[in-house]
Formats: C-alpha cells, sequence, structure tokens
C-alpha cells in the first residue's frame, strides 16, 4: 500500500467514529462526550497504520503500537472518569448559547 492509502484509511477511519461520535452528541444534546474519545482516536490510528505497515522490524512496529495504545487508553480513561457525571462542559455550553440552540447542532 502507498503512504496516501495508508493515510487515507486511517483518515476515514476515525472521520466515520467521530461523525458517529457527533450524531450522538447531537442526540444526547452534550458535545463533552466527545472529550474522552481523543486518546482512543489516536489507539484506532495506531492499530490501523500498524497492520498495512511494511514488512520488517515487527517488533519495533509492535512496540510502538502497544504504547501508543497504553498512552490512548490511559488518555481516554482519565477524562472519562474526570467528566462522569459533570454534564456538558462550560465551554460547549457558551459555543451553544452563542450561536444558539438551533444552530448549535452544526457547531458543535
Amino acid at each position: 500500500m502507498t503512504f496516501f492509502a495508508i493515510w487515507g484509511t486511517g483518515f476515514l477511519t476515525v472521520m466515520a467514529a467521530l461523525t458517529l461520535l457527533w450524531l450522538l452528541s447531537v442526540y444526547l444534546k452534550n458535545a463533552s462526550i466527545v472529550d474522552p474519545f481523543w486518546g482512543t482516536g489516536f489507539v484506532i490510528l495506531a492499530w490501523v497504520y500498524y497492520t498495512p505497515a511494511e514488512a520488517g522490524l515487527d517488533s519495533r512496529k509492535l512496540l510502538v503500537t502497544l504504547l501508543v495504545t497504553i498512552w490512548g487508553v490511559r488518555l481516554s480513561g482519565y477524562l472519562l472518569w474526570r467528566n462522569w457525571g459533570h454534564g456538558e462542559d462550560f465551554r460547549y455550553q457558551q459555543f451553544r448559547q452563542k450561536y444558539g440552540p438551533e444552530r448549535y447542532w452544526w457547531f458543535s
């Protein structure tokens, strides 16, 4: 696979996940649910990129992918723990007031 094919696969995978998450946030009227996803997004990308990467240095590729996985799971877990039960973040509430409830779904 070429660089752009691998990059495009990762891009489309993360965009699909983010789009589904955005739709859920619009339905729940809580944009804060995207915050814990950032670490998970890196984990998804690491594994998408690991699979078609060129042969050779397999142990190094696996080590880097596992380290990104550990870091991403830790980050997502921390953000989920920190935000659990606190409702929507004040930043998103300010955006909602600025753009109005009828237009906020698009800006969120």
